[in-house]
């Protein structure tokens, strides 16, 4: 199995099981359909030769169509044009020519919905990229990279969080217990939420997150021109008299590359929960990022006799 899916396939089923600890609240269900994709991709089939190798195979003197089928199977729809290819792994137009090495997104590509389970889609055609450098032996293998980076938003909900001004109190909600917390559709995932609480007429959320997409992601004002190899960093829209942090500074969240970043969000600390208030209320918060991903496919380029 690739390496690359083998590490998703980890990283879903450890929160899958963290998830389990913790019963459904009465009442409670997401009102997200959920996922751990964004914008996925993948070649369309390449090769006009019965494969000697496994790979798809083409003649020399035959152009190699680089066509892309992207599809969004999370739940934010992706503008038009804001989604941006490029073509890696191959020298234009040194050794190949006939392709364009950046393209965009045409029309936007919408999210999974109940009337589009499957999410939107769209082809990116670059052309047709041919061998200009010539086979040396009986064969050549061109090792082709899409990568594509593009905006996403998720949202973090916590349907029943416990307001409740004496922390002494036991009736109504609890104060200090795991909540059921929800997800919107993309590479970000959560594990279980737990509230706490924070001091009289104080309380205080803990959401674990982490990447499990398998690509990198960055906020759009990041401190780091390129994707960084150690983070993925999002920025956060808190809500109205919430008050949020995690690793990184103000509102921008720092997740450790292939491990999990705590945010730590605390409520009544600038107006403190009247000591008499009790009631449950809904907490929501919007995470924004640019992706990076790639999708990759192997040519084999072979000779033809009949041009010698």
């Amino acid at each position: 199995m690739n390496l690359k899916y083998l590490t998703i396939c980890i990283l879903v089923l450890s929160l899958m099981v963290a998830g389990c600890t913790l019963k459904n609240e009465p009442g409670v269900s997401s009102p997200y359909k959920g996922g751990s994709e964004g914008l996925i991709s993948q070649f369309e089939e390449v090769g006009s030769l019965i494969s000697q190798s496994g790979l798809p195979e083409i003649w020399e003197d035959q152009g190699i169509p680089v066509v892309v089928r992207v599809s969004n199977r999370g739940e934010y729809t992706v503008p038009a044009g804001m989604v941006q290819f490029v073509i890696k792994g191959i020298k234009i137009p040194e050794d190949f020519q006939g392709v364009e090495p950046v393209k965009t997104n045409s029309k936007e590509i919408e999210k999974v919905s109940e009337y589009l389970p499957d999410g939107g889609e769209e082809l990116v055609d670059f052309g047709e990229a041919f061998y200009v450098s010539g086979v040396k032996g009986t064969f050549y293998d061109a090792n082709v990279f899409v990568e594509y980076t593009y905006p996403y938003e998720q949202t973090i909900v916590v349907p029943k969080v416990c307001f409740k001004g004496n922390p002494y109190d036991n009736t109504i909600c609890n104060i200090d217990e795991g909540k059921q917390g929800f997800i919107s559709g993309g590479p970000l995932q959560i594990g279980t939420v737990v509230q706490r609480p924070a001091g009289k007429g104080r309380i205080s959320l803990e959401i674990p997150i982490r990447n499990v997409g398998g690509g990198k992601a960055k906020a759009s004002d990041s401190t780091f021109e390129e994707f960084s190899p150690m983070y993925d960093e999002v920025l956060m829209q808190v809500p109205d008299g919430w008050e949020c942090t995690a690793k990184g500074t103000g509102d921008l969240v720092r997740i450790t590359r292939n491990g999990e970043t705590v945010i730590r969000c605390k409520y009544g600390f600038l107006n403190p929960i009247a000591e008499k208030d009790i009631y449950t209320s809904t907490f929501d918060l919007k995470l924004t990022y640019i992706y990076w991903d790639f999708v990759s496919q192997t040519v084999r380029i072979r000779e033809n006799p009949e041009l010698k």
